[in-house]
């Protein structure tokens, strides 16, 4: 497919250079090239979670789309393995550039919350908020009391950002700082993080919506006094919740 995208994207474009006097550069080329490929696989995957617009800013999302298909195209959240949890994380901007909240949600294999966390942060892209929601998710975990579980999964519906973690070679050099205080976050614990699709993120996704004119944040630890009391301690010995 890519060789007929490039073919006939070159022969119509050296056709409207010749015939209609336009203009045309090396970067709109490989763009309109990327364009018909993404048109292309959104036709023959319409199930894929990876936009046109995510698959022209990063290709490589795509590949990663193709590997997670079993659990991308699942409805419904899926509980971690025993001993282990899963933290859904979260990040949504009004518009393309405007006020951005976060939110995530961390539970056990059983589904049983543990805790909650939605704030709202300044304007920001789509790619830092949802960065910073894994950030923030890490840096919760990493403050909680809970060694004894073997394995965190994070899991976020941005295939750019996903893809940036896991190969980080392909971040774009302006997330790179950021990306990088996501690995610091989480080095005193193992984890990973994979693609979902956007109804598997549902309650994370719910925390972020109703969070967009919040004032304060929100960060709840369900019926779990103990835990919240710990947490409250480590975090007077650092400010975790600050960007």
């Amino acid at each position: 497919m890519a060789f007929c995208a490039i073919t006939w994207t070159v022969w119509t474009s050296r056709n409207e250079i010749i015939f209609k006097g336009k203009t045309w550069t090396e970067d709109t080329i490989f763009d309109s090239v990327l364009l018909r490929i993404g048109w292309w696989q959104r036709a023959k995957w319409p199930e894929s979670c990876v936009s046109i617009t995510d698959f022209i800013s990063n290709p490589a999302a795509w590949s990663l789309s193709l590997g997670s298909k079993q659990v991308v195209n699942s409805l419904v959240w899926v509980p971690p393995l025993p001993g282990n949890l899963k933290f859904n994380a979260d990040g949504a901007v009004q518009g393309s550039l405007g006020q951005a909240v976060i939110g995530g949600v961390l539970r056990d294999h059983d589904g049983k919350v543990i805790v909650k966390f939605s704030k709202s942060i300044s304007h920001s892209d789509p790619a830092t908020a949802e960065l910073l929601a894994i950030k923030e998710a890490l840096l919760i975990f990493s403050n909680l009391n809970l060694s004894n579980h073997q394995y965190l999964e994070v899991e976020s519906d941005s295939s750019n950002v996903v893809c940036w973690i896991q190969k980080s070679l392909t971040t774009p050099v302006v997330f790179k700082e950021l990306l990088s205080a996501c690995i610091i976050a989480g080095s005193d614990f193992r984890w990973g993080i994979n693609l979902i699709g956007r109804r598997q993120n549902g309650e994370a996704d719910g925390l972020v919506k109703v969070g967009i004119n919040r004032i304060e944040e929100f960060l709840s630890f369900g019926n779990n006094g103990s835990l919240e009391k710990f947490f409250n301690e480590a975090n007077a010995h650092s400010l975790i919740l600050r960007h």
